[in-house]
């Protein structure tokens, strides 16, 4: 039509179509660039202004720039016509003044509203916005409740039930009643089950409250049920999703806690746990009764202050049932909305697994353990007995996931929300319970650093004291005084002939067939020099003497990993040679056949486009302190790069390899500049206790596959060819 007409009117005409479907399209800085251009154009004609004017106002409201939108909406009122046209202008005008804190303004204009009898939705949206005027402005909340309660009464207001339950638990939590506060949010989430929207809204308001006051738990369940039916068109998307993540993380780790400790205590007091099974049969009748009597009753809104947030999907945790199971799917639904029927519904990053230093397995927490059921218990209770621990080891199962999972979500207190005083009791705890951890060092360390950061000076000490009575060789000892001890710990003079003389004790006691003897020398200069220069070469021997030692498995995985972190070098090519010998060994006929797995390869990785979102990724074996290594992240990026708002992922592993990120880069150049940076700085991870590891940027396309595929060489042998 541009290029056919050369009619002004029509032609621009057609322009300010093409804005109205980026608008659409939900392409708002393109729209928005195009209509400030037509706003700009001298020859633009003035019998469109009220259309121009109307779409600045939608694009501004749109993109929240609220005071140029109401000066454009202002604008466009002055030639408006027709009543349908006029009430949206006002009822526009009225949420940017609002929006401005303007609220003399925007009350006249929402009244104005009200008046041009518009249709419903927006009469009552208009009236309750006035109501949340009044709350914003003269903070008189008894009063706006009041106006909200006799909305409530009226019938056609049915279906915006959840809109006002919300606006009065909101001014319910303003005015310092907090109980009544939750309820009617509480009746909002009930009322709104069919409304997405405002169940968005709702759960949002809820993890928003738990989480300012750092009850982090509920605020996670309440943030992921949120995040399960967000548009990804919400002008929130991305920070909601990111925080919905960070608290699924901690959460996934308290409910292992909550639920092993239940589940100890039930089969260690058996006087307890028949009392709850008698309850639950119980209730069980009862239920079934109700039911069959009832079958249309509903129950009773959930109350987010007794609501149980921490079980993992069973309504009468921690048992199985058949008779409660569809009243405990009507209650999940009324509460949590509808959402697909998968393990661990709350906890939004199930898609990756755990830090191997808090190594919490969620798909192994609802795994039957093979438990010895007494050998009299009745046929009608067996079914409760299905995951309580009963034998020995079981038990200590249990206890190994709450140990792991007590470390765990102390790093994520520690790293992840900066709450020093909750992480430093939960490594107590860890302490306390478990005085054999293995990860008592680490532990140790990190109380004391915290403690330091705090200026406990004294508390400092302690903590300090006790790392050196207990482990006095331990390099976090070390890293307290100096935080580059790793780095030093492999330098000249007396520590490399130290780790030359373990290496030749090791390689003269292989050549003697002292193969336990040397892997013991092996596990000697790990423990002191963990990542030493010829920390190839004890890999590669270890690995040989495994299967020495009859333990092939070990042995070649040993070998494959070496092939993996060394790449390029004599280690490498080495344990490559011994890997082939073996698969020929064991299968003469055709091992080393690649020809069906060459197509796999071949398209396993897609080019940069030039336009997809690209990550930084560092990959590396366990072993490694990842949350040493994300804190020093994340000091990298406040230090370099103070004006971007980058996001370190937690830890990923996939087998034995770890994968961290780092995302949000405003532009692909300053992700590209942030990887030359790092590889700049050869003693960064050094210092860190990380000395193999490989680095670079990766498409969201390509991270997805190396996760799932573990393709580690396969992707840098790729980016060398890409990143051109």
């Amino acid at each position: 039509v541009i290029s056919s007409f050369k009619d002004p009117i029509v032609t621009y005409q057609a322009r300010l179509w093409i804005f109205q479907c980026l608008y659409y399209q939900g392409k708002y800085e393109e729209a928005e660039s195009l209509i400030v251009g037509l706003k700009n154009d001298q020859e633009f004609p003035k019998a469109l202004n009220t259309e121009l004017y109307k779409g600045l106002g939608a694009i501004m409201l749109k993109n929240q720039k609220n005071a140029l939108a109401a000066e454009y909406l202002q604008t466009c009122l002055t030639t408006a016509k027709g009543r349908m046209e006029r009430f949206r202008l006002h009822f526009a005008l009225a949420q940017a003044l609002q929006s401005l804190a303007k609220y003399e303004e925007s009350a006249k204009h929402y009244a104005k509203v009200v008046r041009m009898t518009p249709p419903y939705d927006m009469a009552f949206n208009a009236r309750i916005n006035q109501v949340e005027i009044l709350s914003l402005q003269q903070k008189d909340y008894a009063k706006a409740n009041k106006l909200l309660r006799r909305m409530l009464k009226d019938d056609k207001n049915l279906e915006y039930f959840g809109q006002i339950y919300h606006k009065m638990g909101l001014n319910e939590l303003r005015a310092g009643n907090v109980s009544k506060g939750l309820t009617y949010l509480n009746k909002s989430l009930a009322e709104s089950k069919n409304d997405k929207a405002q169940a968005t809204t709702t759960y949002l308001t809820l993890g928003d409250f738990y989480y300012e006051r750092r009850v982090f738990d509920k605020s996670a369940t309440y943030y992921d049920s949120a995040n399960q039916l967000l548009d990804e068109r919400h002008p929130n998307y991305e920070s909601i999703s990111k925080k919905s993540l960070k608290l699924s993380e901690l959460l996934r780790h308290l409910l292992v806690i909550k639920k092993q400790d239940s589940l100890l205590k039930l089969a260690r007091d058996p006087v307890l746990r028949e009392k709850t099974i008698d309850r639950l049969i119980e209730l069980e009748s009862k239920q079934a009764q109700v039911k069959t009597d009832n079958p249309g009753t509903n129950n009773a809104p959930p109350d987010p202050g007794n609501n149980n947030t921490n079980n993992t999907g069973n309504s009468s945790f921690p048992f199985y049932n058949m008779a409660s199971r569809q009243r405990g799917i009507t209650e999940f639904q009324k509460n949590w909305g509808e959402r697909a029927n998968r393990d661990y519904w709350n906890i939004n990053s199930k898609k990756s697994t755990q830090d191997p230093n808090g190594p919490t397995n969620p798909d192994e927490i609802n795994k039957d353990s093979s438990n010895n059921l007494p050998t009299n218990v009745d046929a009608n209770r067996k079914k409760y007995y299905k995951d309580i621990p009963s034998t020995p080891e079981a038990q200590a199962a249990a206890e190994t996931k709450i140990e792991e999972a007590l470390m765990a979500a102390a790093g994520v207190y520690q790293n992840s929300f900066g709450e020093l005083e909750t992480a430093i009791d939960y490594y107590k705890d860890l302490l306390s319970r478990y005085p054999t951890t293995k990860y008592e060092a680490q532990a140790l360390f990190e109380i004391a650093k915290m403690h330091k950061s705090l200026g406990n000076s004294a508390a400092y000490t302690e903590f300090k004291n006790k790392l050196q009575s207990k482990h006095p060789e331990s390099i976090y000892l070390k890293l307290l005084d100096d935080p580059n001890a790793l780095k030093n710990n492999t330098g000249g003079g007396s520590a490399k002939k130290e780790i030359e003389d373990l290496y030749e004790k090791m390689y003269a006691l292989y050549l003697t067939d002292k193969f336990e003897a040397a892997l013991a020398v092996k596990k000697e200069a790990d423990s002191k020099f963990a990542g030493n220069v010829i920390q190839g070469k004890f890999d590669l021997l270890a690995g040989i003497c495994h299967i020495k030692l009859n333990n092939p498995t070990t042995g070649i995985a040993a070998l494959k990993q070496v092939m993996d972190d060394y790449p390029s070098t004599p280690y490498a090519d080495k344990a490559a040679d011994i890997v082939e010998a073996w698969n020929k060994k064991q299968n003469p006929v055709s091992t080393n056949d690649t020809s069906t797995v060459a197509p796999e390869v071949a398209g396993l990785w897609q080019k940069w486009d030039g336009t997809e979102e690209i990550l930084y990724i560092i990959t590396y074996q366990r072993g490694a302190n990842s949350n040493l290594i994300r804190a020093a992240l994340n000091d990298f990026n406040k230090e370099n790069f103070i004006y971007e708002s980058l996001e370190v992922s937690p830890a990923a592993a996939v087998g034995e390899t770890i994968y961290l990120t780092v995302a949000n880069f405003s532009k692909t150049d300053v992700s590209i500049e942030y990887l030359k940076l790092l590889m700049n700085k050869a003693d960064f991870f050094a210092s860190k206790g990380l000395f193999e590891y490989e680095m670079a940027w990766i498409t969201k396309t390509n991270y997805t596959t190396l996760i799932k595929s573990n393709r580690i060489n396969s992707y840098f042998d790729f980016f060398k060819t890409d990143k051109k």
